[in-house]
């Protein structure tokens, strides 16, 4: 028993290897930095404004509404499939999470992120090692995909982490699945259905690639009917699991304003700065995209591509010796891309261009990285080196000392302290890598060393994302935090003046605005009603005269204590919560707008006349005879917001409620009535009057109702569009893909049976004849 256990150890040393280090070289950084505030991670931007409070509120919302429900604190109301499709909904990592209360996250991420890396780190092994003769040298490949600059820069955007953990899988699958292996027909839809059902964004980028890789790799063989038909089949298995998440998506995007194309003559090639920041992002470990210390002060495409400790000085050297192979083929169209914003784009149907496709080309160079190494070492590679240093010398030089031109005579650099470490860390590697050829007997320095290398420049982009703020943020953000957890809505009829996802998404506060990307598209709609167009942050309401008491802002934070209904403290940190005059998310008007005459008035007057007035695209959708149209002459934008609020307040729906399927109201009008419902429009409401049908009208982006004279009972319910026909789908592909593996498990056993008869018969027959022969 125990050399059973001595082999089995050995047969998975490797991966044991893996896991301590990437254990090991991210924990270090990331519990180092948790540990400076308490065990509570804080890293910068995104991380902070989003991760954060959209995970707390994601797990609150699951618990509290489901699934398929509406989430109130996310802007002015989104589906929450909608909302967290692209963050972590479907992601495995956010469900481990849910088995710890929702506001410990803070102190839980630490351990999460770390778990990413040593997946990413496993994944890629499992990858690589399939392409090795000596499978220890795969360890190198899967620490410099997992540590790769793309990792490091997207530091702040945990959630991109989740797909660099899981997209080996997919190849992994797709070659089992070619090479006639039984386990690919297993493993390849479990790999789409939990790279689909994690990020449907990033999926599509994984299908475009795999398109490229499945060329390249099998080419003609790869164009039989038979071998097509297998990734189609199994792969559309796959997505069927993940349908249940992905079908609402897909509905959700194709409705959504960044779904557009975006082909355009300027995007044909780029900028000397962007071209300039691509091949720094190749060369030079990644910093902070907020403060980047060269040739631009800020950007957030994830343009880094840094392998940790060798560069592309391996993948150069393959491109030398196998300049034919189907790696080969695939690293340089996959370097023609990078070249164009056109090329990038490719990767997400045109439709948006940027470099958060690189994961793809990062696990490629660390595949080349660990074929070399397993075939030949570093031996061969000091020439290179030498050419390779000179060229990052030259460049960082250049970047140093040179303006952009006569008539821009500023410097590139804007942090020379910070250019020249990263530069150093680069040449440094290449040093190293140069001193490691002249060991026999490398592996395990070159191990080491990578470590330290993936240790160092993922620590460098931390603290360089740590340090964009002060201590005094850290503490007022775990105060705020602390705060935000506490909070609750005196009136669910009204909301908080807010935008800060920290107040509106970690506790109980409903806010009017937020920074989120996948609002539903009506918000956007309406935002752009009030001259605003950004897609991914909404306006501040609180920014044209009115517009935040128009959408139920009665309640807000604030430091001073005068004429304060209620206190939070944390810490040193104490807001004392105020209230004014503001409209209820439902009432009556009498009066209508048609938006072409909406957009006539002055900016500053246009919420002032949603307070008596609703907006309609036309005048065909509802009995319009009984109700006041109003035009941008004769328009009266008038009066004192608090009047015009007051006056909104007195045609309040009564009994407002929200529900787990949506929200219900009294109301109890003298005359037939618009009944304006600042709750954003989407095709998922169905509204119910006295239990009958009545038709939505779409307001601007909002919900309204015709409702007739008297006492009548309102009901919305709200069902995510595409959820319910995903559902079956997923529940059908789950029953087939179960009896599907019963089958191929059968087959094997049956084959196994097989094979120990006939050994069994031949050993029986081989006795037989001795005895015989005696």
């Amino acid at each position: 028993m125990d050399r059973l256990k001595k082999l089995e150890f050995k047969k998975y040393m490797n991966i044991y290897t893996v896991i301590c280090l990437c254990a090991l070289c991210a924990g270090v950084n990331i519990f180092f930095l948790a540990m400076k505030n308490g065990g509570f991670l804080i890293v910068a931007d995104d991380f902070n404004a989003q991760q954060i409070p959209f995970t707390v509120a994601l797990h609150k919302q699951i618990v509290e509404y489901g699934i398929d429900s509406w989430m109130w604190n996310l802007d002015l109301g989104t589906s929450t499939i909608h909302g967290m499709g692209f963050y972590e909904l479907g992601s495995p990592f956010f469900w481990i999470t849910m088995l710890t209360p929702a506001n410990r996250f803070p102190y839980i991420v630490p351990f999460v992120y770390v778990l990413k890396y040593i997946v990413a780190g496993i994944t890629s092994y499992l990858y690589i090692s399939q392409y090795m003769k000596e499978k220890k040298w795969a360890i190198t490949g899967a620490l410099t995909y997992a540590f790769s600059g793309f990792q490091s820069i997207n530091l702040e955007f945990y959630h991109f982490h989740d797909i660099v953990a899981l997209f080996p899988l997919l190849l992994l699958g797709l070659d089992l699945l070619i090479g006639n292996d039984k386990r690919g027909k297993i493993l390849f839809p479990i790999a789409v259905f939990i790279n689909c059902i994690c990020n449907y964004y990033f999926f599509i980028i994984e299908i475009v690639f795999m398109v490229g890789y499945y060329v390249c790799k099998y080419g003609k063989e790869g164009f039989r009917v038979r071998n097509i038909l297998k990734p189609v089949t199994w792969g559309g298995m796959g997505v069927g699991l993940a349908a249940v998440f992905f079908i609402p998506n897909v509905l959700y995007i194709l409705d959504s304003p960044r779904s557009d194309l975006k082909i355009y003559l300027g995007n044909i090639v780029w900028s000397p700065q962007d071209f300039l920041l691509m091949i720094k992002g190749l060369l030079f470990p990644a910093e902070a995209q907020n403060n980047l210390s060269a040739i631009e002060k800020m950007n957030w495409n994830s343009i880094s591509l840094f392998i940790p400790l060798f560069g592309l000085l391996l993948s150069i050297r393959y491109l030398k010796i196998e300049g034919n192979s189907w790696l080969s083929r695939l690293m340089k169209i996959l370097f023609v891309c990078s070249l164009s914003p056109i090329g990038c784009s490719i990767f997400l149907m045109f439709r948006e261009w940027n470099f958060r496709w690189y994961f793809t080309l990062a696990l490629m160079l660390s595949l080349s990285t660990s074929i070399v190494l397993d075939r030949e070492g570093l031996t061969n590679i000091r020439r290179v080196s030498v050419g390779y240093g000179a060229v990052v010398i030259l460049l960082a030089a250049m970047i140093y000392l040179l303006p952009w031109s006569s008539e821009s005579p500023e410097a590139c650099v804007y942090n020379a302290g910070k250019f020249i470490s990263v530069a150093f860390i680069t040449v440094a590697g290449i040093v190293l890598t140069f001193a490691l050829s002249y060991m026999k007997k490398n592996r395990m320095p070159i191990i080491v060393a990578l470590s330290i290398f993936c240790m160092i420049s993922t620590g460098f982009t931390l603290f360089d994302y740590y340090s964009t703020g002060d201590q005094t943020y850290v503490e007022n953000y775990m105060n705020k935090f602390n705060i935000a957890s506490k909070l609750t809505s005196p009136n669910e009829q009204y909301r908080f003046v807010a935008s800060d996802n920290l107040i509106t998404l970690t506790g109980g506060a409903n806010g009017t605005s937020s920074f989120s990307s996948t609002v539903e598209p009506s918000i956007i709609k309406f935002d752009s009603l009030f001259g605003y167009s950004a897609n991914n942050t909404r306006m501040a309401k609180d920014s044209i005269p009115g517009l935040a008491e128009l959408l139920a802002g009665k309640y807000y934070l604030s430091r001073g204590s005068s004429d304060s209904i209620g206190e939070y403290a944390s810490g040193n940190m104490t807001l004392y919560l105020h209230e004014q005059n503001a409209c209820p998310i439902g009432f009556g008007v009498n009066n209508y707008i048609l938006e072409s005459e909406f957009k006539k008035l002055a900016l500053e007057d246009r919420a002032k006349i949603l307070f008596s007035a609703a907006i309609v695209e036309d005048i065909g959708g509802f009995e319009h005879e009984n109700f006041n149209s109003v035009d941008s002459i004769n328009a009266d934008c008038s009066g004192q917001i608090s009047e015009l609020a007051n006056r909104a307040e007195s045609n309040a729906v009564s009994s407002f409620v929200r529900t787990k399927d949506g929200f219900s109201c009294l109301v109890d009008y003298a005359c037939q009535t618009l009944v304006y419902f600042t709750v954003p429009y989407e095709s998922g409401w169905s509204a119910l009057i006295d239990g009958k049908d009545k038709e939505i009208i779409n307001s601007g982006g909002m919900m309204l109702l015709d409702v007739p004279p008297g006492k009548h009972d309102i009901a919305f319910y709200y069902r995510t569009p595409g959820y319910s026909i995903g559902k079956i789908i997923s529940i059908t592909s789950f029953a087939l893909f179960i009896v599907h593996c019963c089958v191929v498990i059968n087959k094997d056993r049956k084959q196994l049976w097989g094979m120990h008869a006939m050994a069994s018969l031949a050993n029986g027959m081989s006795n037989n004849g001795r005895r015989m022969g005696k």
